[in-house]
C-alpha cells in the first residue's frame, strides 16, 4: 500500500504503450498532415485516435447543447453565426471577470 508521503511519480505504473512517445515522420508526410490541420498530434496506438474524437465530439455536443439552453432561456441571443449576451447580471458578472 504506497504511503501518503511518496511523492515519486513513478511512471512504472503506466504501461509504456500509453506513455507519449515523439512519432518522425519523413517531411513530405508532416507538410500534408499540415495542409490538412494546424495541429496534427501522435494521440497513441491504434484505437486512441477513436476515443479522442468521440471526446472531441462529446464536449462539442455538450456545449451547443449548452447555447441552445441559454437562448431558450434568454440569457444569450444568437446573432448570424454569434451570440451576444442578453441578461445584464451575466454581461456585468463577464466583464468584471469575477468567474
Amino acid at each position: 500500500m504506497p504511503s501518503d508521503d511518496d511523492s515519486s511519480d513513478d511512471e512504472s505504473a503506466v504501461p509504456s504503450s500509453l506513455l507519449p512517445r515523439e512519432v518522425r515522420l519523413p517531411g513530405s508526410q508532416k507538410a500534408v498532415l499540415d495542409a490538412i490541420g494546424d495541429q496534427a498530434k501522435y494521440i497513441g496506438p491504434i484505437g486512441a485516435g477513436s476515443v479522442a474524437k468521440l471526446v472531441h465530439n462529446a464536449a462539442g455536443y455538450t456545449i451547443q447543447a449548452a447555447l441552445a439552453a441559454l437562448v431558450r432561456d434568454d440569457i444569450v441571443s444568437r446573432d448570424g453565426r454569434r451570440y451576444v449576451v442578453v441578461d445584464s447580471l451575466l454581461r456585468e458578472w463577464i466583464a468584471r471577470r469575477t468567474f
